[in-house]
């Protein structure tokens, strides 16, 4: 039965026609085992099989020839196919004549057509076909030639470091190959062996080099391989596919739907123990660490099973999220509990998963409570019609004390659900993927195992790791060992692949959006672990504003729901439509083992917790529940206002409380404020009008005061003019006070009043602003300075180092060409330039005054090298071979005294120098002090007893006493 996959393609090539070679009934039987090839990697390989020449019935045609041309298009068609159906492998197999062209630029290997001559036409070259092989879009490549010389194909071959390829010739180039088929037979006996599930490329040649080692006669098979072992044939190939099968959930949950419930395997005796206990109980708590698989075992283990039954009635499963009484709402339909239980024709089955929720999310304990009460009467009252199954972290069971009545139904009705066994950990790889026609490598089922116990929250995890293994071993029906090496284990997997699909999937402005959804879709545990919160997608919409404005990134802000949709395509986040959209983290393995997100937390989490204060408060003003924000609370948020958008941003329910709450606090200080102003104003009419008074008396007691000096005419003609002075003095004064006003005028002033107050305020606003813009200039200018020096200093960092690899590999070429013959004077000054540079830079950098002294030693610079030891010295007065460098510079140069000095500094150091000690001779032999000289090349002889220049020395000594008496 075939079981072809499109991006698995073969090319079958046996040829037994030809017009200018000879032909034989032993090229018939390698074209039918040709045949028996392609049907083995048709049903066992999982290969689209393309004969050439092909017969009427599909299989190889013996009796039809087979041209240039023709196979020329064949393999073309085979390794290059249309882009709209990309191969993953290709396989080509060759069986027929070989040929060897001899040319001026050496042999030349072909693949006989059936007109080849072995005189003027070859064939297809094979050359060709190496060229075609390098450029082909094909990732996996597998080359099979059955022919005399086809070890030609090998020369000039260049590896190719980017594909996975298995090459295999029958012969070497040189060789002519028996016509029996040796490498087809092989082939046949190793890639249909049953006893194994599966044959890999490197399998394959292990049987082949075992083979090749005991074949009679000259032929040897040849062969290359490069990149991850090709799957040549799998025994899963031979099953027919389940369609769009989807063996493991990632860090989903198995539901209680067929597809999900198919593919789950490995909890059958738990599964087992649940149905007895819900066939007998009203109420059961299933309780488990997270990551133990418990929404799993429920619904695609208890309900799914219960389900096939017509005795049981099952609600859909559900979750309380932060409003429980809406949800249980929401899940029941238009009815009540009673109602439904009462009404059913069969036992009823509710599920609240994850009920953890209710103590997490939920902020409203008499919601909670009369939640618990609602589903406890109804268990009470039901009299045996209804179970009552709640799904539960075990961590959260302390929570549940504060509810008495609650809490003797979970210490009475309780499930532990713990981590799987070793033996359930295998089903649970193993068994889906047979269920789904795939082979798992034993060893990767093995250290699967190994890391299970190792791990923590371990079940989505290794769900998470298997999904990635199937995405990547679902072409060739194979879970590799080798791949989950590579993503790092049952622990890397998830890192690895939620920080590639955050740093490759999301654009930069996206990776903004979607660092504030895991953090709004994340509960702080105060204490315990941070889990999942579910959150309606209209609030996480309520951020779109939130993140990066245009003018900061140069381009349009994302969609929120451009980058759920993103995030939920790569299963990181899951959306679930109820009465709203919800919205929520795949699974809290991601929280804990994400150090991406990790991170986020632990860097924002007073943040989260004062944003998750001021949005909740907003939501409780808005439902008529609290009250504005004062005091202490009100001047946190006003701060946090100011600086939301760069730390966790507020929602606009959020900013809109804050900034109402400030205004209401405005508004108050003015209407305290008023009083005072009346008594002011008041204060100031009452001044005004005595002053005016007092004006009047004095000038009517100054007028009767000389009045008897004027005639009466002139009198009253004064009088006249006074009072008109007066009248218009008066009338002049009291025009400008607003206290003859009437009320609209007094309105007018209050309102100009005001307006100037608000004109002072802004101009002292505008003046602390420009102040703020000033300090923060400053700080900007101080934090650009300060990473400029910090660049600065890596770079002169960079650069020593730079130096000191090329100043110590110089001086390994030296040590290597010393052996030889003299180091040339172009090169000793290339490194004395590099060195000098090194101390331009840091004059007391380690050992490059030592080096320098050396090549000027060489050169025969002696006053310089001196002095350059002499700075090493000063830097490392005790380094290992300083001042025996220096002694033997300064004894070059004739000065002994200080030569001896050196040399005596350096055995200080160092008593077992041998060098120091010859040194330290031959000092003293020249200064005749022979006694001393002897004990000094003694002790070099202890140190080395084969020291040929000690001995020598010691013998001239010897000698130099009988020359002189002579």
């Amino acid at each position: 039965m075939s079981t072809n996959h499109l991006n698995r393609d073969a090319l079958i090539i046996g040829i037994c026609q030809y017009d200018n070679l000879p032909m034989s009934a032993q090229l018939d039987t390698l074209a039918k085992q040709a045949e028996q090839l392609a049907q083995l990697l048709e049903t066992q390989g999982g290969f689209k099989i393309t004969r050439l020449p092909c017969a009427a019935d599909l299989t190889l045609d013996l009796n039809k020839r087979v041209t240039l041309p023709q196979l020329e298009q064949a393999i073309e068609k085979l390794l290059y196919p249309p882009a709209e159906s990309p191969t993953q492998t290709a396989l080509l197999f060759f069986a027929g004549h070989g040929l060897v062209k001899e040319t001026k630029l050496g042999k030349e290997g072909f693949l006989a057509t059936s007109e080849a001559d072995s005189r003027s036409v070859y064939g297809f070259s094979l050359k060709t076909l190496r060229d075609l092989l390098h450029n082909s879009p094909i990732k996996q490549q597998i080359v099979f030639l059955e022919s005399c010389h086809s070890g030609e194909f090998f020369t000039h071959f260049q590896a190719d470091e980017k594909r996975d390829y298995c090459f295999v010739t029958s012969a070497r180039a040189h060789e002519a190959a028996l016509a029996e088929g040796l490498l087809t037979q092989a082939l046949l006996n190793i890639l249909g062996d049953s006893s194994k599930g599966y044959i890999l490329s490197e399998q394959l040649l292990e049987q082949l080099r075992d083979q090749s080692s005991i074949t009679k006669g000259w032929q040897r098979f040849e062969w290359k391989s490069q990149g991850k072992p090709i799957v040549l044939t799998n025994q899963a190939f031979s099953q027919t596919p389940i369609e769009n099968a989807k063996p493991y959930k990632g860090l989903h949950y198995f539901d209680n739907k067929p597809e999900d419930a198919l593919f789950f395997k490995g909890r059958e005796k738990l599964i087992a123990e649940l149905l007895t206990k819900v066939q007998e109980k009203s109420f059961l708590a299933i309780l488990g660490a997270s990551g133990n698989g418990k929404s799993s075992v429920v619904r695609a283990g208890v309900l799914y099973q219960l389900q096939q039954t017509e005795r049981w009635q099952i609600v859909n499963p559900f979750t309380p999220t932060a409003n429980p009484l809406t949800a249980l709402t929401n899940g029941l339909g238009t009815t009540d509990v009673l109602t439904l239980v009462t009404s059913a024709n069969a036992r009823v089955i509710l599920t609240i998963d994850q009920f953890e929720e209710v103590f997490s999310l939920c902020q409203d304990g008499q919601a909670r409570e009369t939640f618990f009460n609602i589903l406890l009467d109804a268990v009470e009252q039901a009299t045996g019609k209804l179970c009552l199954i709640v799904v539960m972290r075990a961590d959260f069971l302390d929570k549940c004390s504060n509810y008495p009545r609650l809490a003797r139904y979970f210490q009475d009705h309780q499930h532990i659900v713990t981590r799987p066994t070793e033996d359930e950990i295998q089903q649970i790889i193993e068994a889906p993927a047979k269920q789904a026609g795939l082979s798992v490598e034993p060893r990767l089922v093995a250290e699967m195992i190994t890391d299970f116990k190792d791990s923590i929250g371990g079940l989505p995890l290794l769900e998470f790791a298997l999904t990635t293994l199937w995405e990547k071993g679902k072409a060739d029906r194979l879970l590799r060992y080798a791949d989950y090496q590579a993503l790092g284990g049952i622990q890397g997997i998830l890192e690895k692949k939620a920080t590639e699909i955050y740093e490759t999937t999301l654009t930069p402005a996206e990776q903004v959006v979607a660092k504030r959804i895991f953090l709004e879709l994340t509960d702080l545990g105060e204490g315990k672990p941070d889990t999942r919160r579910l959150v309606p997608q209209t609030e996480l919409l309520s951020f779109a504003t939130r993140t990066a404005s245009p003018s900061r990134t140069g381009s349009p802000e994302p969609s929120v729901e451009q980058v759920i949709a993103k995030l939920a395509k790569e299963h990181l986040i899951v959306t679930d439509q109820t009465a709203v959209t919800v919205v929520n983290i795949a699974h809290d393995a991601l929280i804990e083992h994400w150090s991406v997100l990790r991170k986020w937390l632990d860097q924002s989490r007073e943040d989260l917790k004062l944003q998750r204060q001021i949005n909740e408060g907003a939501k409780a003003w808005k439902a008529g529940k609290k009250a504005l924000l004062v005091g202490v609370d009100l001047a946190l948020a006003e701060e946090y206002l100011g600086t939301h958008l760069e730390r966790v941003a507020l929602s606009e329910m959020g900013v809109r409380f804050v900034k109402v709450s400030v205004a209401w606090r405005k508004r108050e200080a003015q209407e305290r404020e008023q009083p005072r102003r009346d008594r002011e104003r008041l204060q100031r009419r009452n001044l005004l009008v005595l002053q005016v008074s007092l004006v009047v008396a004095l000038l009517l007691g100054a007028l009767a005061g000389w009045q008897w000096q004027k005639t009466k005419e002139q009198l009253q003609e004064v009088q006249v003019q006074l009072e008109k002075a007066y009248k218009n003095e008066i009338a002049a004064a009291l025009a400008g006070w607003q206290w003859q006003k009437p009320k609209e005028q007094l309105q007018k002033v209050q309102v100009q009043l005001e307006e100037a107050h608000k004109n002072e305020i802004a101009a002292m606003v505008a003046q602390h602003e420009s102040d703020k813009y000033k300090i923060q200039q400053q700080m900007e200018i101080a934090h650009r300075n300060e990473i400029t020096a910090k660049r600065e200093l890596e770079n002169v960092q960079m650069v020593q180092n730079i130096f000191d690899n090329a100043i110590y590999k110089m001086v390994s070429e030296y040590n290597v060409i010393i052996g030889k013959s003299n180091l040339e004077d172009t090169m000793i000054e290339t490194i004395l330039s590099v060195i000098q540079t090194q101390l331009t830079i840091n004059p007391k950098y380690k050992n490059a005054w030592f080096i320098k002294g050396f090549f000027l030693a060489e050169q025969g610079k002696l006053e310089e090298a001196i002095i350059a030891y002499h700075k090493q010295s000063e830097i490392t007065p005790n380094g290992p071979n300083i001042w025996n460098k220096l002694g033997n510079t300064l004894y070059k140069q004739g000065n002994l005294d200080e030569a001896l000095y050196a040399y005596r500094k350096q055995l200080e150091i160092s008593s077992k120098h041998k060098w120091a000690w010859n040194g330290l001779g031959n000092v003293l032999s020249d200064q005749s002090k022979l006694e001393e000289a002897v004990e000094a090349y003694r002790k070099q002889l202890e140190i080395n007893p084969k020291h040929e220049e000690a001995q020598n020395s010691l013998k001239h000594i010897f000698i130099l006493p009988v020359e002189c008496s002579k």
